[in-house]
């Protein structure tokens, strides 16, 4: 259920317009990518908070916690493979996404890393994200760490900045959309 939600709520992202083109390939190849995603990485990595009615997700929130890197030296050859039979020509920019993202992604301090919040389409703008979101930061507040977030459009990272993350400088993909990252401080009893 939750690699169906990723891709309804980010169909339309400038993102994933930009790894497909084409409408009917990013329809029928985001969950395809989300499952790679999820299931090479976050599944094994990170964690979940699910916002549900009635036992279907109407948002979630996938996200890393604070710690080491867990990652073999091989993981991005193994997941640069593994988005190649997934999503095909499509992997190319998939694949230089991650790299890039990777490539400017603060090592140090210890954070929380945010890599999705999403809502299903129809249930967003009714604060589910922000009480996702709001969920995290408690935690990463009682941790005393910070947290960073990736923000693929203005409007996430509006939540963000209403929520307490300062942007950083945005990084642009090739030929393509920009990113926008966030960083929250800790904040203390």
């Amino acid at each position: 259920m939750v690699i169906e939600l990723l891709s309804q709520a980010f169909q339309a992202e400038p993102v994933m317009r930009w790894i497909f083109p084409d409408e009917r390939h990013r329809r029928t190849l985001l969950p395809a990518l989300f499952d790679v995603l999820f299931a090479e990485h976050l599944a094994a990595h990170g964690e979940t908070l699910v916002a549900d009615d009635d036992g279907f997700p109407d948002g979630v929130l996938l996200y890393v916690p604070p710690g080491p890197p867990r990652q073999a030296a091989d993981h991005a050859a193994r997941l640069a493979a593994r988005l190649e039979a997934a999503v095909g020509p499509h992997a190319d920019r998939a694949v230089t996404l991650l790299d890039t993202l990777t490539g400017r992604h603060p090592g140090a301090p210890a954070h929380y890393h945010v890599a999705y919040c999403a809502v299903r389409p129809g249930r967003q703008g009714r604060g589910i994200g922000g009480a996702l979101l709001r969920g995290l930061l408690e935690r990463a507040d009682l941790d005393g760490v910070g947290t960073y977030a990736e923000c693929s459009t203005s409007r996430l990272l509006d939540l963000g900045v209403r929520h307490g993350f300062a942007p950083l400088p945005m990084i642009p993909l090739p030929d393509g959309p920009v990113v926008r990252p966030a960083w929250r401080e800790p904040v203390g009893p």
